[in-house]
């Protein structure tokens, strides 16, 4: 099993996951760590601990996180060298890879990791409307 930690600035990934539960129902498995201004590093790297400390020692752990190079990003680089066969890093969360992390649970972190890499990627598109039917869409 894995549990999925959204690691972000403000209350974005809590909100990320409530919208997620919107569409996918209710989950157990994911659980948001939200940084606010006032926190410290220390404070941060404690609440991150204090989740993991929660879970069963078995579960592997993947962390969505916001902002490559940000504190929730640093601190989880630095649980994920303690045991990087247990925790996978992720920067640049949306919506479409939370979905997907919550739909393959069953998976090994790493290859899921792998995935969500690619699924993120994926969100991100730029519509255009061709000529031919700019007038249908009028």
């Amino acid at each position: 099993m894995i549990s999925i930690i959204v690691g972000t600035h403000g209350g974005f990934g809590k909100e990320l996951i409530k919208t997620a539960e919107m569409i996918y129902g209710e989950q157990s498995l994911a659980t948001a760590v939200s940084m606010l201004g006032s926190d410290s590093l220390d404070t941060t790297t404690a609440k991150f601990k204090a989740i993991i400390n929660d879970l069963p020692k078995d579960n592997q752990v993947i962390f969505l996180t916001d902002l490559f190079g940000g504190t929730p990003f640093n601190v989880c680089a630095q649980i994920q060298a303690t045991s990087p066969q247990r925790f996978e890093l992720l920067s640049g969360v949306n919506l479409g890879m939370l979905l997907e992390a919550l739909m393959n649970n069953n998976r090994d972190v790493h290859g899921l990791a792998d995935h969500l890499v690619e699924v993120g990627k994926s969100a991100i598109n730029k519509f255009q409307i061709s000529s031919d039917e700019e007038d249908d869409l009028l």
